[in-house]
């Protein structure tokens, strides 16, 4: 209670059930920068949740997290909040409920991650049944 995804809730967050850290528009510099800081142990989530940058998504948010070193339960909180503040689809007659939403973006969640690895799981497998694919040794 009083925390979303490890950061704690004050002010006019307490008054919001459900409320997470929203996305920011800024440049890929300022993203690039965002995600290093994120992959930094003693950067604190509670600042890095007051400029959550937006435009990350699938590949690309999998790609930065992998790239940046972020640790996973780290980048697990950023995903979170990425799906989060993507837009909610409008239910139908049959899911009414708030839930039927995040189950959605948790249906998508789950569909991106397992894409993502078996886009990586391939391209291993590639490399290991093309060893001309792997990196060579500099003859020096």
């Amino acid at each position: 209670a009083g925390q979303v995804y490890g950061v704690p809730l004050s002010g006019s967050l307490l008054i919001k059930p459900g409320v997470y850290p929203e996305q920011r528009p800024c440049n890929e510099d300022s993203r690039r920068k965002w995600a290093e800081a994120l992959a930094q142990p003693n950067k604190r989530l509670r600042l890095l949740s007051e400029h959550v940058p937006h435009g990350y998504r699938r590949k690309s948010l999998f790609d930065v997290l992998t790239r940046c070193n972020v640790p996973l339960l780290r980048a697990t909180w950023f995903v979170k909040v990425t799906y989060l503040n993507q837009p909610q689809v409008r239910p139908t007659s049959s899911s009414i409920s708030t839930g039927a939403s995040d189950n959605q973006r948790s249906n998508q969640w789950t569909k991106d991650v397992v894409e993502y690895l078996q886009q990586l799981l391939d391209e291993f497998n590639l490399k290991e049944a093309h060893p001309s694919f792997k990196e060579q040794p500099s003859a020096g």
